[in-house]
């Protein structure tokens, strides 16, 4: 529209300052050549902002993710850390009831008793690297709760879920997200919820239909990944969120650790069933106050 106008004014100008054909061509000839100077500048300018504008996101989704791995990973060692100190004081219980057993056999004999010690030695020793083990798992995972909006929060994670080449021919979608507020470890919630719409593109495959859905309930808040893929066989529905645990050639079974590292951060229920799309519906029912 401002070009059309601009030659449509500036030709009835020049009509009315010149007497001559050639005087009108002459100035016809520089109007066009300042028309594509400015035009031509002008465009560069938008062109030059939408680069920069773009090249901004691309660095703050990449600076995103990068805050997400790094988070993942300590989610990933704290629960590794949780997990094998959990064993190890099972370990020592079953210890401490054969030490028991050792002290009603000894009856004063030598060798035992000092078995026996030794082994209650071992087992103070055990119980102070189990201590340990919990103690830095409390420390790579602080609580760092903040109050995080799920309708803001979760978008940016389906943004940065799309960069994933196995979500990119997905389509990803957030129904009316409710206006539900969060105090929780906003870093774990986002890693949460990347793993399993990247769980949920890979087990659709291209053009998978995936939705990310929230809903308040009494006293708890439902985040839920729902995709129309093969769904979760019952025989593996029970082991799905223990650690490790893959049926990917290539997998690592990290993935939906640091979704329980975030369940267990909020005192939260985790879930799998049959989702209405016709796949696996994974679901985080987190507890709040009214």
């Amino acid at each position: 529209m401002p070009c059309s106008l601009y030659i449509v004014l500036s030709g009835k100008i020049v009509a009315a300052i010149t007497t001559s054909a050639e005087r009108t061509q002459t100035i016809d000839d520089y109007k066009g050549i300042v028309f594509v100077l400015v035009t031509g500048f002008l465009f560069f300018l938008i062109t030059l902002n939408q680069w920069k504008t773009i090249r901004r996101q691309e660095e703050a989704l990449v600076a995103q993710q990068r805050s997400l791995i790094q988070g993942e990973r300590r989610a990933v060692a704290a629960m590794c850390a949780a997990s094998v100190a959990h064993d190890l004081n099972n370990l020592l219980m079953a210890l401490s009831g054969l030490v028991d057993g050792l002290k009603e056999r000894e009856r004063n004999d030598p060798f035992l008793l000092t078995m026996r010690q030794a082994i209650e030695n071992s087992i103070d020793k055990l119980a102070h690297l189990a201590r340990r083990t919990a103690s830095t798992a409390t420390q790579v995972l602080p609580d760092e709760k903040t109050k995080a909006a799920l309708d803001s929060v979760l978008p940016q994670v389906i943004a940065l879920a799309r960069k994933h080449p196995a979500v990119r021919e997905c389509t990803v979608s957030a129904p009316d997200l409710p206006q539900v507020t969060l105090t929780c470890n906003q870093t774990l919630l986002e890693e949460s919820v990347l793993n399993l719409l990247i769980n949920a593109a890979q087990a659709t495959g291209p053009h998978g239909v995936i939705e990310l859905r929230v809903e308040r309930t009494p006293g708890a808040v439902v985040v839920a990944v729902h995709d129309n893929g093969s769904g979760v066989p019952e025989a593996i529905a029970a082991s799905i969120f223990d650690p490790c645990f893959t049926t990917k050639i290539d997998g690592t079974g990290l993935g939906l650790l640091a979704v329980k590292a975030f369940a267990a951060s909020q005192g939260a229920e985790l879930s799998v069933s049959r989702s209405p799309l016709g796949g696996a519906a994974f679901q985080i029912r987190i507890p709040v106050a009214e």
